[in-house]
């Protein structure tokens, strides 16, 4: 594992043992990103995984291998920021007035997002049309 890699598998596993509800896991990713200049283009959207609570209800901890799997083929994700023109009506696309704000829950297919890391967060940025649904509860769907 690289030291890059280590230091995101850290983070994970930090928020895991905060969050015990989609809530937390949100107050969690929004302290990790804080202060962060994000500045997303056109109509991309810029998300953070969720990343599921490192404890299962009956008390057994996650093992690392368990926590990282949300990172390859988690669903769910934060809104952490949005191109000036996401969610616009244009040429291409006709969004019949939904929109998304940060801090919303939604769900994309992993592998249509683009991965990086910011401050050791897992993220992903998606053009909007890419976006499948806005969920109120994230670990519905996990």
């Amino acid at each position: 594992m690289t030291q890059f890699s280590a230091n995101a598998m850290r983070r994970m596993r930090e928020i895991a043992e905060a969050s015990s509800t989609p809530a937390q896991c949100k107050m969690e990713i929004r302290k990790h990103l804080n202060g962060i200049k994000l500045h997303v283009l056109h109509s991309q959207v810029l998300v953070a995984h969720y990343i599921q609570p490192g404890k299962t209800k009956g008390g057994i901890i996650l093992t690392d291998k368990k926590v990282q799997e949300d990172r390859f083929q988690g669903n769910c994700f934060l809104v952490i920021a949005l191109g000036k023109g996401a969610f616009k009506d244009d040429n291409i696309a006709k969004f019949n007035g939904d929109k998304l704000k940060v801090g919303d829950w939604v769900m994309a297919l992993t592998a249509d997002g683009i991965a990086t890391d910011i401050n050791a967060v897992p993220c992903r940025l998606y053009s909007d049309t890419r976006i499948l649904m806005k969920v109120d509860d994230p670990s519905q769907y996990n």
